[in-house]
């Protein structure tokens, strides 16, 4: 993402959770959290959390492994 990018999307989320939360308020609600607990099953809410927990799961399977490497005759291990 360039850099001018970034600080553009952190005002846009800004501006929608500004707007999720007066939506939730005018809809009888104490903020969006109480409108999702109220809407959906515990199920459902877990969902997508369980997915990014997938993903990184995956990705991390996926990720070459912390070993050593040779280049040009110099030892170069990974740092994480």
């Amino acid at each position: 993402m360039p850099p001018r990018t970034a600080p553009k999307t952190a005002d846009r989320r800004e501006q929608a959770d500004g707007r999720l939360a007066d939506a939730a308020c005018l809809a009888g609600f104490d903020g969006p959290r109480a409108a999702a607990e109220a809407a959906l099953p515990e199920a459902e809410r877990a969902r997508p959390r369980r997915r990014a927990d997938a993903w990184r799961a995956e990705r991390a399977a996926i990720s070459p492994p912390a070993a050593a490497y040779t280049l040009n005759g110099v030892t170069i291990r990974p740092t994480r």
